[in-house]
């Protein structure tokens, strides 16, 4: 609610200060809307027109300024990204090989066994 309380707030003060009286060019449906806020709230006084063109210029105004600090933020999170799966690969490679290493004489074991069954058998 604050987001678009400035937004009509700034898009009213621009059109006041542009000398252009965007009450009149309301549309029908708004007149109705003014007259129930005001009886309901109490508050009058809402342009369709300083809702939209300030709701519209200050998004565009804030995604340029935010822009560039955003996508630095996300170029560091994929860099760190990056930076962790070559790590985790790393990692990888070295647990591999130790188990390669612990299962050596598991697999030479059981190739001895294998080869004693089969000169059994072939007896």
């Amino acid at each position: 609610m604050p987001v678009y309380g400035v937004g009509h707030f700034f898009g009213d003060h621009l059109l006041s200060w542009c000398g252009i009286d965007h009450y009149e060019l309301n549309p029908s449906w708004i007149s109705s809307l003014n007259s129930w806020i005001k009886s309901h709230i109490g508050l009058s006084g809402i342009s369709f027109w300083g809702f939209m063109i300030g709701g519209n210029i200050l998004g565009i105004a804030l995604s340029i300024i935010c822009y560039p600090m955003i996508k630095r933020m996300l170029m560091a999170i994929k860099r760190r990204g990056k930076e962790r799966v070559l790590q985790t690969v790393v990692q990888s490679k070295r647990a591999v090989k130790k188990l390669k290493d612990k299962a050596k004489p598991l697999l030479n074991r059981v190739k001895r066994q294998v080869k004693k069954h089969e000169n059994y058998n072939a007896k």
